[in-house]
């Protein structure tokens, strides 16, 4: 959440990081929507009706996000994928042979 306000790989200065991590911390924690509004009523910028529109539909889709990860089904799914990609590796690994091995050249 962080990182996707404030990226690793461009360089910002120390301020803006602090930034990113309070919005991010502020948004974890009250949600998007009054994240906003507080912010801007802080810096006394009105809050305009499209934004309160995006900052609920971006917590619904946060609430809808953290539903389907908690499903058994999906947990049980996403188990299935790694054990898929876990074989696949070990059946890679096994026809490749030993490619390196300490001390070998």
């Amino acid at each position: 959440m962080i990182w996707a306000k404030c990226p690793k790989d461009i360089f910002v200065n120390k301020r803006r990081v602090k930034r990113a991590v309070t919005e991010a911390v502020c948004e974890y924690n009250k949600g998007t929507v009054r994240t906003i509004v507080e912010t801007q009523k802080a810096l006394g910028v009105p809050t305009g009706g499209s934004t309160k529109q995006l900052a609920t539909i971006l917590d619904c889709r946060k609430q809808q996000f953290r539903k389907r990860r908690q499903n058994t089904s999906n947990k049980l799914a996403l188990k299935l994928i790694k054990k898929a990609i876990h074989r696949k590796e070990l059946l890679a690994k096994r026809r490749e042979g030993m490619t390196y091995g300490a001390g070998q050249f």
